[in-house]
Formats: structure tokens, sequence, C-alpha cells
């Protein structure tokens, strides 16, 4: 009797979450690797710029700007999802970010600088504008039992993608660096696709509702945050952990690069930290 009892209570496991997990859940899971597997621009534009005749110092200000285009592009896609509901700031993103990523080769001679650091800065803007609205869904979808178990998959995702995209990277490097682009415009375009078709519509939203109250929900909402002083110090302890976790892709592959490594080091030690988040995580 006890044995049954116990056996109730226990806290739900791994197989019970992926038994559990909507089959909207799956897709959007998939289409979160698919789109992590060629994401490129953050972790090759410097070594890519500097291969197409850049100074160090042009390419990294060229990766903080897309830094603060992803910042902002946070920000922007929890606006856009109470806005226009997942689905359509998933397709809306994705599709921008893949027009934008098959512009870089276009745009990476040292000439076009100026345009090329406006399509940087728009770039991280859309393609972080789909995290927020990924995060939404998944929690909508989820069963509430379920949901941190859920988030753990979508963080699983995203990595298994980061593991396997820079061994891909560096296979493309040895054809054509300039398809490190076409490749994640196309993975990106994919997951806009796919979203647009399998994920579900955002429901209507009650015929009563003001858009003014709705306004005044979201300011509340901003205004609770700035209040709470222990988020504020979370927030702020991931900006400095963000600010070295950024050297990964700024510093390093330079440094290897100057040491006279090869690009397949570099995708190598992406690969392994990676595997050692999966593994460890």
């Amino acid at each position: 009797m006890s044995v049954s009892k116990s056996k109730e209570n226990a806290a739900p496991g791994v197989l019970d979450a992926l038994r559990a997990t909507p089959r909207s859940v799956r897709y959007l899971l998939g289409g979160v690797l698919l789109n992590q597997l060629g994401a490129f621009v953050q972790t090759f534009l410097v070594l890519y710029l500097t291969h197409r005749g850049y100074g160090v110092d042009k390419a990294g200000f060229l990766l903080g700007a897309y830094g603060v285009g992803a910042v902002v592009g946070t920000v922007l896609g929890g606006e856009l999802t109470s806005r226009l509901g997942s689905r359509n700031t998933i397709t809306t993103a994705m599709s921008c970010s893949a027009v934008l990523v098959f512009l870089i080769p276009w745009l990476a001679d040292p000439g076009d600088y100026p345009l090329l650091l406006g399509v940087v800065v728009v770039l991280g803007l859309m393609t972080q504008s789909y995290r927020p609205a990924a995060s939404a869904l998944l929690s909508d979808l989820m069963p509430d039992e379920f949901r941190v178990m859920g988030f753990s998959m979508l963080r699983i995702a995203m990595n298994i993608g980061a593991a396997a995209g820079p061994l891909l990277a560096a296979a493309l490097i040895q054809v054509d660096w300039n398809l490190l682009f076409w490749v994640d415009g196309s993975t990106a375009l994919a997951y806009a696709l796919l979203a647009a078709a399998l994920l579900p519509r955002p429901a209507s939203a009650p015929g009563g509702r003001d858009p003014g109250a709705a306004r005044e929900a979201h300011r509340s909402a901003y205004g609770t945050m700035v209040r709470d002083h222990r988020f504020l110090l979370y927030l702020t302890s991931m900006l400095l952990s963000a600010l070295v976790y950024a050297q990964f892709f700024a510093v390093l592959p330079v440094d290897l690069d100057e040491a006279g490594h090869s690009t397949s080091l570099y995708s190598g030690v992406l690969t392994l930290s990676s595997a050692l988040l999966i593994g460890l995580g």
C-alpha cells in the first residue's frame, strides 16, 4: 500500500514529460534546434570579417553592434508576442533574419562598412525577437506539471544545435566561407515556414477587451519588475556573466587564429562547450 502511494506521489520523470509533450511543442523544439544548428553569425562573424579584410577592431565593433541589437530584440520580442502572438512573432522574426543573413556576404567588403553595420544591428534585433515568443508558447502549451521540464528540453534543443553547428561550420568553411551565411539564412527561413505551417494560431482576443487597459497592464508589469530589487540584482549578474561569455566569440577566435591554429580547432572548442552544457546542465 505504501509502495503504491509513493508511486502516486513521485515527481514526474523525463519519460513522463516526453509522453505529455504536445505535438505543437515538439514542432517548436524542432524548429529551435534547426535554427540553432545554422546560427553562425555570432560565433563566426569576427573570423569571417577578418578573412574578408576587416581589422580586428572593426570586426569586434560589428559583433558588439549585433549584441546591442540582440538586447533590444529581446525586449521587442516580448512586445511583439503580446501584440501579434507567438506564432506570428516567430514567423516574422525568422523571415526577417533570413533575408538579413543572406545580405551579409554581399556587404562584407570593408567599403560597405556603414551598410553592414546597419544590417548587423537589425539582424541581432530580429534574431533574438523569436526567443520570448518561443518561451511564451512553450509555457502556454506545456502542461503545468511538466513546464519546468519543457524549458529544460528547450535549452537542450538549443545546446544540441550549438554543439553540432560548429562541426557543420568547419566543413562549410573548407568549401567557401560564404556558405556559413547561406546555410544560416536557410535554416532561419525553414524555421519561419515551419512556424507558419505547424504552430498554433494566436487565440482571438475577447471582444470586449480594451486596448488602453492592455497597455496599462504592460506598463504595470514593467513597473513591477523595475521595483523588484532582487530581480534587478539577478539581471545585473546575468549582464556581467554575458560580458565575460561574449569574449568566447570575440577574443578567443582571434587569439586562436593569431596563434596559427585552424578554424576547426575553434569549432571543436564550441562543440565541446555545448556538449559540457548538455551533459552537466
